[in-house]
């Protein structure tokens, strides 16, 4: 009992014993805990900002999607065919799609794109065109002779939606329904597909 009250005594011994003391010390602490909630206060505005800002970022990352969307809306990829040094991606893409569909194409520009392959597979067409119309003639045929095929040219995010999507597509297809990717988004019989 004596080593509790000796403790005791001590812990006691670290208050102060006088007014003066004491209303010190309660000035102290009033003083801290104004510190804490101006240190809140700066820490919920901080909060708001971060959320705030992450709003922001979200909404440009949407609005620079759609502008590089809209900048590939008249381009189509051809794969698969052959290709030769010093070629005019052009006058191909004119000669197949004259001869398969019987068009006479307005193609802005065509390049190939991608690295070369060891195994000699030829390196897929870009093309731009300039009519909306002839695009979309060119994009339902879809298989063209020789065993040419041609694709949306889809932005990096957009291939990854649809590659998760196909399934879905490949269901609704076979039930007899008309799905089409467009924009990022999955549309089945003209209804957007919730996820």
């Amino acid at each position: 009992m004596n080593s509790f009250q000796l403790s005791s005594d001590g812990f006691l011994s670290l208050f102060p014993r006088n007014k003066a003391s004491k209303k010190n010390l309660v000035c102290k602490a009033n003083t801290r805990i104004d510190q804490i909630d101006e240190a809140n206060t700066r820490i919920d505005q901080i909060e708001n900002d971060i959320t705030k800002n992450a709003k922001e970022i979200d909404d440009t990352y949407e609005r620079l999607l759609s502008m590089e969307r809209y900048s590939r809306d008249y381009n189509l990829r051809f794969y698969n065919i052959p290709e030769s040094t010093g070629e005019d991606c052009i006058a191909k893409l004119c000669d197949i799609i004259g001869n398969d569909l019987q068009l006479q194409a307005n193609i802005e520009n065509a390049h190939r794109i991608g690295p070369f392959e060891d195994d000699g597979t030829p390196r897929p067409i870009l093309a731009k065109f300039l009519c909306r119309l002839e695009w979309f003639r060119v994009i339902k045929k879809r298989d063209l002779r020789n065993g040419v095929r041609v694709s949306d040219d889809l932005i990096w995010e957009d291939h990854q939606k649809k590659k998760q999507l196909r399934s879905v597509m490949k269901e609704a297809f076979e039930a007899g329904k008309r799905p089409r990717f467009h924009h990022g988004k999955l549309y089945i019989d003209g209804e957007l597909h919730q996820a």
